[in-house]
């Protein structure tokens, strides 16, 4: 008799589910030969389906639509950024993560103005940052 059939599915020494019971079976003394009957009861209930509730999408409070960004040197061109859009709701927190070179301070310094972009649009609060003047974007 596998006394110890529990600790053996938690220890990942069960193969299959039915391995499972029947060492189960076994453990409470049942002969496996012997017919076992089980009384299952099924209820059908309805079932309520509650409408989702309309998603307010949260205003923007930064937006990047197809940002590119290319750094000429003359004899070596980078594409720095080549087609970033993403949106960041207002109160949400977001974390920019990469490997070192993937775009990472570039895309920052495009989103907060200390960088033109050379293609696409950020928009701050829903105002594009090529139509700020410099005082504004400062503000």
């Amino acid at each position: 008799m596998d006394e110890d059939w529990l600790g053996a599915l938690l220890g990942g020494e069960v193969e299959s589910e039915l391995d499972c019971l029947t060492r189960g079976i076994r453990a409470v003394g049942c002969d496996l030969d012997e017919e076992v009957s089980m009384a299952v009861s099924v209820e059908s209930r309805p079932v309520r389906v509650r409408p989702a509730p309309p998603r307010r999408t949260a205003e923007a409070i930064v937006e990047a639509r197809g940002v590119d960004k290319l750094y000429d040197t003359g004899k070596l061109q980078v594409r720095a950024l080549n087609g970033v859009s993403f949106a960041v709701p207002r109160g949400e927190m977001v974390a920019i993560m990469g490997p070192s070179g993937s775009g990472k301070t570039t895309l920052l310094n495009c989103l907060s103005g200390l960088d033109r972009i050379d293609a696409g649009e950020v928009l701050i609060e829903g105002v594009a940052l090529s139509s700020m003047s410099d005082e504004e974007r400062t503000d």
